[in-house]
């Protein structure tokens, strides 16, 4: 489940919030899932990470190792905002 997903379920049920301990491992885990990608991806050739920005620098490889759920976005992003795709 995804954090904010995990969160919001707080303010839609009645049982108790998390503990301030339990926020800080459920967000630490996501930054140091954060550090694994970004560290794999730019040792790739596909991004570079440096203090918070991401320049892409294999646009092409990195859509062709993406999920499949990339396309879908993209299209549908592209479709609901009219861009040319």
């Amino acid at each position: 489940m995804r954090d904010n997903q995990w969160l919001s379920k707080f303010g839609q049920t009645n049982i108790n919030p998390p503990s301030p301990q339990a926020c800080n491992r459920r967000l630490w885990r996501a930054v140091v899932n954060r550090a694994v990608a970004t560290g794999t991806l730019s040792r790739a050739g596909m991004i570079s990470y440096k203090r918070g920005t991401i320049n892409i620098l294999n646009r092409q490889h990195l859509e062709d190792t993406s999920c499949e759920c990339y396309s879908i976005v993209k299209n549908e992003y592209a479709r609901l905002l009219a861009i040319p795709g």
